[in-house]
């Protein structure tokens, strides 16, 4: 009896400490966007390997504020397009148009299908995805894309690799994620494997930043960053629990979370895969 009171406390104690953190959270509010631009004629086309009619494609989450974070978004979402400057980070629809004119003239038989949304929220954080495909008829092959950025709400920063504590070898992370993966025993068995792609293991961290969605921090590989088609590898680490290699800023973040109960909260409490 003794037993089962002190099992329903514990039962109570968790329930209540989840309630706590997923709380009614003011979500970024977002509007979701389809754009297709064509600039063929379809009665006139004709591919040489079956492909598509060409086409540009994206489906955006677009921030409506004009908050610091919302600014902040749009302009990240306007450098994913080509944008620098974010110069249409305030117009889809110019935005697309200036991405068709700058890529068509060279790739008329243009494939690109993009997709840019969120991925996760807290109330200090927020996190967006860049993720698709740019191919042509006629290329030899396809190139694929998938990045993100974590942004500060308070602020609108980028919270990118300042999220992991300066001096920590995240690199030595990387290196067993790449053993496990390619099922190699040895560091000197990466090392051969990885050629020509890298000439060391002195530095095998993702070039992209990382940014986290519901299953944790992710270190996204580029295509042929570390691989030959087609091998994009994905480390993901936790970052819940107080983990050693989280700064000090991403630590207090965390810390100060709360998450809405429309965005996923018991993913969050439960979740973030730690596999190294």
């Amino acid at each position: 009896m003794k037993y089962l009171i002190r099992l329903i406390c514990v039962v109570i104690t968790l329930s209540a400490s989840t309630t706590l953190n997923a709380e009614n959270v003011c979500l970024l509010p977002v509007q979701r966007i389809n754009l297709t631009r064509t600039w063929l004629d379809k009665s006139e086309y004709e591919s040489e390997r079956g492909y598509e009619f060409p086409h540009v494609t994206f489906v955006i989450d677009m921030p409506t504020g004009n908050d610091v974070v919302s600014c902040a978004v749009k302009k990240w979402i306007a450098a994913c397009c080509g944008d620098a400057h974010g110069q249409y980070k305030n117009d889809a629809d110019k935005l697309i148009d200036a991405f068709v004119a700058r890529y068509v003239e060279d790739y008329e038989t243009l494939l690109c299908d993009y997709n840019i949304t969120k991925v996760y929220e807290t109330n200090t954080m927020v996190s967006f995805e860049f993720n698709g495909s740019f191919d042509c008829d006629g290329c030899a092959h396809g190139t694929w894309y998938r990045y993100g950025m974590t942004f500060r709400k308070s602020d609108g920063k980028q919270m990118g690799k300042s999220m992991f504590k300066k001096g920590y070898d995240i690199n030595a992370i990387a290196i067993e994620h790449l053993k496990r993966e390619s099922n190699y025993k040895s560091n000197k068995q990466l090392k051969l494997g990885l050629e020509p792609y890298k000439s060391s293991l002195k530095n095998v961290v993702p070039r992209n930043d990382p940014w986290i969605d519901k299953n944790g921090i992710n270190l996204q590989y580029c295509q042929y960053e570390v691989g030959g088609l087609g091998v994009m590898p994905c480390i993901i680490l936790a970052f819940h629990k107080d983990p050693p290699y989280l700064s000090t800023e991403m630590k207090e973040l965390v810390r100060q979370s709360k998450w809405s109960r429309s965005w996923n909260a018991a993913t969050f409490i439960d979740g973030g895969k730690q596999f190294i």
